[in-house]
């Protein structure tokens, strides 16, 4: 798994977990969570580290910005080795049966496909 799935899963479990779910699918979304923290955590870690060195900012929109725009090319490469690296993590799939009134968008979807399997109850 690439850190950038790693943690875009994350945050999708994240959104997920503000959703009222049965105990059962709950837990097991909390495991997988806690799975991915350190993966999460050495994301952040690394963006800070990066930001540090190139004198950047991030707005809220999650973009990066430097004060030197020759640094920019730089930071930006930097960021995609990061994020585009293979985590040590092996994420096993697991199923989870999906409550009928659980709404979730393509969007948080998409990023948990690779460690979760929705089945129909």
């Amino acid at each position: 798994m690439k850190q950038h799935e790693a943690v875009k899963a994350y945050k999708a479990l994240i959104n997920l977990g503000q959703e009222k779910l049965p105990f059962d699918v709950a837990y097991a979304l909390y495991q997988k969570k806690k799975e991915l923290q350190d993966v999460f955590d050495f994301q952040v870690e690394q963006e800070k580290k990066l930001i540090e060195q190139y004198h950047a900012s991030v707005d809220e929109k999650g973009f990066f910005h430097t004060e030197n725009p020759v640094h920019m090319p730089l930071l930006q490469k930097e960021l995609a080795d990061l994020r585009e690296c293979k985590t040590n993590k092996t994420i096993q799939q697991i199923e989870i049966k999906i409550p009928d009134d659980l709404k979730i968008s393509m969007d948080e979807l998409e990023p948990l496909l690779p460690i979760i399997k929705f089945v129909r109850e």
